[in-house]
């Protein structure tokens, strides 16, 4: 997606919440990734609570490669950006209210702002989620 795109869910959602997958099985180490720039959003249904989660099953970076499997930059924002296995880049002002990654780079006055009670969403795809932290440690 790029230049002032959107992706938005119908009103008809309300607060519920929605997925959009790249997989490509064949290939998730070129593949199966997902590009937002140049001012493009992804927006739920315009009722507070309601999200689209972007998802990709790239795994280059958990292999030691380099590839993005989310690379999002010049002013684009998004709701949630999932990467279990991959690198997420976030760049040149873009604005996100969350974002799981394997590996996650962030340059440029990008900006990563958590919500408070975004765990308990709910995607009308499937149950709700949850999440527990276990361990932490700082990687330099």
């Amino acid at each position: 997606m790029k230049n002032s795109a959107q992706l938005r869910l119908n009103t008809s959602f309300g607060q519920g919440s929605s997925v959009v997958i790249a997989d490509n099985p064949t290939n998730r180490v070129t593949s199966s990734a997902i590009s937002i720039e140049n001012s493009a959003q992804i927006l739920g249904s315009g009722t507070q609570g309601s999200y689209i989660m972007a998802i990709s099953r790239n795994n280059a970076a958990e292999i030691g490669q380099d590839e993005e499997a989310i690379d999002v930059k010049n002013s684009s924002s998004a709701s949630i950006y999932y990467a279990p296995h991959g690198l997420i880049a976030i760049q040149n002002n873009a604005k996100l209210k969350e974002t799981v990654a394997y590996k996650l780079h962030l340059k440029n006055s990008a900006e990563l702002t958590y919500e408070t009670g975004l765990a308990n969403s709910f995607f009308s795809s499937g149950p709700q989620g949850g999440w527990e932290i276990i361990d932490w440690r700082e990687v330099k």
